[in-house]
């Protein structure tokens, strides 16, 4: 089963997350189910956005966040298919 890494850079640092989960939740503080990928970033909401394998490959949405979730400095208008080197932004943080 192949595995997701992603680049996360928030708050003036980097750190790489792998997961081999076929859904992954992504929020600030808790989030009820699922892996999560924990941010102290305000402008992320509790439970922001997800990414889910399907069978073409990796997928994100924005779940009804306040500030909503952007690829590339556009916003995400509905589920998005992930490439490799694809930039989203969610607050002031950076997901590659």
């Amino acid at each position: 089963m192949a595995s997701l890494v992603i680049s996360v850079q928030t708050e003036g640092r980097s750190e790489r997350v792998e997961f081999s989960d076929d859904e992954i939740s992504i929020g600030r503080g808790l989030v009820d189910s699922g892996l999560r990928i924990n941010l102290k970033d305000e402008a992320v909401s509790r439970s922001h956005a997800r990414i889910w394998r399907a069978l073409d490959g990796y997928w994100i949405e924005d779940v009804g966040s306040m500030h909503g979730t952007r690829r590339r400095g556009m916003p995400l208008m509905g589920p998005a298919r992930i490439f490799a080197g694809d930039t989203f932004e969610l607050g002031d943080t950076i997901l590659t």
